[in-house]
């Protein structure tokens, strides 16, 4: 059952930099998860692959780093519930990539920064409940799902609403292919260009817990279940604004060269003022809290 936690920094989409072998030097690993987990990086680990590493046990964090492109894996992602402050150390004018799948809960979360590390896209699925959050524009690689070219039947469409006419794990799959150029799920074909994902490597470090995070404190069970309870549509949370710098539809990159992501202005959403805290935080919460 795929599950993915990643985060991505890049000129454009983070897949165009990754190679196979090792990813960048151990200390430059460190040293941007220090900045991301200020005072928890503990022991080095031994390197993992980039397929095992994209959704470690708890206590496990693996970073890489390349000339431009940085990757990070782990559950511990779903902490930095504010990503501009977050990255904004480390972005040094990149695009910012964010996913989570997860084929337990049956979900995916998606958040893009633009270079001037302000949100651009933003996406929130689960099965159960439909579109949490689509906010910005879409990506090219999403809009055969939303237009129902993978419902033909409209079996999707008949469980989930004309709102969602995909099966959300499907999408979240495509998303790791197009955004970070391998697949996780072995059952699935292989495409040209695919990125052989164990022959990538990623280092490895231990990570404290954030005795100031839920998460830690009352960790999700190992098989991912999202609880029973109901959402109330009243409890959900409003999006955040998303401003300008923003991120092309073309996930393939048609401007200034492969995978690029050119500047978009992406006119500014609505926000209810008693919204509190960002969408990600509160969902999180919601879910897993």
């Amino acid at each position: 059952m795929p599950k993915v936690e990643i985060l991505g920094l890049a000129p454009g989409l983070p897949r165009t930099d990754l190679r196979p072998g090792p990813a960048g030097d151990a200390a430059a690993s460190r040293q941007l998860l220090d900045a991301l987990f200020p005072g928890r990086i503990g022991a080095a680990l031994a390197p993992a692959d980039l397929l095992t590493a994209s959704y470690p046990e708890y206590g496990r964090v693996y970073a890489a780093t390349t000339v431009s492109t940085a990757l990070v894996c782990g559950q511990d992602l779903r902490e930095l519930t504010d990503l501009e402050s977050a990255v904004a150390p480390v972005a040094a004018g990149r695009t910012a990539v964010r996913l989570q799948v997860n084929g337990a809960a049956d979900s995916v979360a998606l958040e893009i920064l633009g270079p001037g590390g302000l949100a651009v896209r933003e996406l929130m699925l689960v099965t159960d409940e439909g579109v949490i959050v689509d906010e910005g524009e879409r990506l090219a690689f999403e809009q055969p799902f939303w237009s129902g070219d993978h419902d033909p039947d409209g079996a999707y469409a008949a469980v989930n609403g004309p709102e969602m006419p995909f099966d959300v794990i499907d999408f979240g799959q495509e998303a790791v292919r197009t955004l970070f150029g391998f697949v996780v799920d072995a059952h699935t074909d292989p495409r040209p260009g695919d990125l052989d994902a164990r022959q990538v490597l990623l280092h490895g470090f231990e990570i404290a817990a954030d005795s100031s995070h839920p998460s830690d404190m009352a960790p999700l069970p190992s098989d991912g279940v999202v609880p029973d309870e109901p959402v109330d549509p009243a409890d959900l949370p409003a999006p955040r604004p998303l401003r300008g710098g923003g991120v092309s539809s073309d996930a393939g990159g048609s401007e200034g060269g492969p995978g690029s992501l050119p500047p978009r202005v992406v006119p500014p959403v609505a926000v209810s003022p008693a919204a509190g805290g960002s969408w990600w935080r509160r969902w999180w919460d919601r879910l897993f809290g």
